[in-house]
Order: C-alpha cells, then sequence, then structure tokens
C-alpha cells in the first residue's frame, strides 16, 4: 500500500504540473499514461481547484453509456455557479490524510484510491475506469 506524503496528499509535483499543462493543451490520452493512481487523483483535483472545467470534463470516461451531461458545455456551464468553496477539491485537500491505490473487484480492471479523511470512520474511494487502456475518473467519482 502506496501512501502519499503525510503533510500534504494532494501535493502537487512537477510531474503533475507538467501532466496538466500538456493535457490541458492537446487532451491527449497518453499524456495519462506515466501517472500512478494517485498522481491520477492529484491531477483531477488540481483540475478543479483551478476551475479548469474544460479539462476537468475530459478526465471523465467518455462512453455514452457512463455520460451525466449531454455535453461538454452543459457540464461547464453547470459548473461555472459553483464558488472555489463549493468545488469538491476545495473541502477535501482541507481534511485529507493519506490516500492509496485499491482493487475493487477481484479479476477486474476496477481500481480505486481510497482517501483518508480527517474525523471519518471510513474512507472515501475516488473511482478510475479505463477508456481504451487510459485512466479516466468515473463521473461519481467518490463513493
Amino acid at each position: 500500500m502506496k501512501l502519499q506524503d503525510d503533510r500534504n496528499p494532494f501535493e502537487v509535483t512537477d510531474k503533475i504540473e507538467n501532466a496538466y499543462e500538456a493535457f490541458s493543451e492537446t487532451h491527449s490520452p497518453d499524456v495519462l499514461d506515466n501517472l500512478s493512481y494517485e498522481e491520477f487523483v492529484t491531477l483531477y483535483f488540481y483540475t478543479d481547484r483551478i476551475e479548469d472545467d474544460d479539462t476537468l470534463y475530459e478526465l471523465h470516461i467518455q462512453e455514452e453509456k457512463y455520460l451525466l451531461y449531454e455535453s461538454k458545455e452543459q457540464f461547464i456551464r453547470e459548473r461555472s455557479d459553483r464558488t472555489s468553496e463549493e468545488r469538491l477539491s476545495s473541502s477535501l485537500e482541507e481534511d485529507l490524510l493519506a490516500m492509496y491505490k485499491v482493487n475493487l473487484k477481484e479479476d477486474t480492471e476496477e481500481v480505486g484510491v481510497r482517501l483518508w479523511l480527517r474525523d471519518e470512520k471510513r474512507p472515501l474511494t475516488f473511482r478510475i475506469g479505463f477508456e481504451n487502456g487510459v485512466k479516466k475518473a468515473h463521473w461519481l467519482p467518490l463513493q
């Protein structure tokens, strides 16, 4: 079990910043290949925190059966009304103690990253799926 640094589990390293810069410009899934599961989750919350909803949309699975929005524009429009404090990353970053990868089901590629939060008895699980072999967030990633 790999735990992130207890002092700052969402530390945005140069690797994550570089991945963000490259992915936000091209939305190429190849950029995500080199990220660990924990780094992918950090990239996801970093993208949310800086309010880049266009890129955040692209970090989700795009298969039609998973889509919750009719279009990217609808997703961006609905999120544009949120304040920084209302974004998921805001509350999690303050309370996150550690995170680590887990296999959610035996003999499947279903993967999650457990997030241990201060004052919680059980961790939250950030669900990660795969689209054409590339890590992507489920549309309701936290369970």
